[in-house]
């Protein structure tokens, strides 16, 4: 049997469609570099804030509203900068960070318009937000925003999206190992949409909900979002 590796370790820790493949997939395509400063939007135990600051040697620190799971961060690895802080109202400067990244989280808070602010502010200008989330196919009434929905929303706060890409792979994955698990996948529906538009049906999403990795530049001028 091979050894599992630190990778490895962490990836089975995550608990979201795509997991640190759709982290890597985030980091590369913003571009991150040595030294940059990053936080993780609904960090949880702080998994991304480790992978980002082994794998990439980036000063990534994670702000989340459960201080239950962040002392389960803190446990596991005490030197990690785990904060307890709404995304509504960070405890950063202006100005102060190269990137935000929000995985499976962004949809579910309470109020997007003011994280989106709130991830302007804290940006350098040319600083990228990193987001993967639910989106819909066809129409907003299945429970999520479409690609329309979501790059006018990004563009309102002033960022520019510069690539899209559908990851439904991962959300059909996740959703299997659920079924398998639970029998069905309507709570975790039920779960994922709850605090947005509210609840839509199992047989609905399967046909209309998908998933997404995106990223966004906060930038002066409107660049035309790249969708692959």
């Amino acid at each position: 049997m091979m050894e599992m590796t630190k990778f490895d370790e962490l990836a089975e820790a995550v608990l979201r469609p795509g997991g640190l493949i759709l982290t890597r997939w985030l980091a590369e395509a913003s571009e991150f570099r040595q030294g940059m400063q990053v936080v993780d939007l609904g960090c949880g135990t702080g998994i991304t804030v480790e992978y980002l600051r082994d794998h990439y040697a980036l000063q990534a620190s994670g702000v989340d509203l459960s201080k239950e799971r962040l002392e389960l961060g803190q446990k596991r690895l005490p030197e990690l900068p785990l904060f307890l802080a709404s995304a509504e109202s960070l405890p950063f400067a202006d100005g102060s960070l190269d990137g935000v990244m929000a995985e499976c989280s962004l949809s579910v808070m309470e109020n997007i318009e003011k994280v989106l602010a709130e991830a302007n502010r804290v940006l350098v200008m040319g600083g990228r937000l990193a987001i993967s989330d639910l989106y819909s196919r066809e129409d907003p009434g299945a429970g999520a925003m479409t690609f329309v929905n979501w790059n006018s929303l990004l563009t309102r706060h002033g960022f520019n999206v510069l690539c899209w890409k559908d990851q439904v792979k991962y959300l059909k994955n996740f959703v299997a190992g659920f079924i398998m698990k639970h029998g069905s996948a309507e709570e975790l529906w039920q779960c994922l949409r709850q605090r947005r538009q509210g609840a839509f049906k199992e047989r609905e999403a399967s046909h209309h909900i998908s998933y997404f990795s995106l990223v966004a530049v906060k930038e002066a001028h409107r660049i035309l979002a790249r969708k692959g």
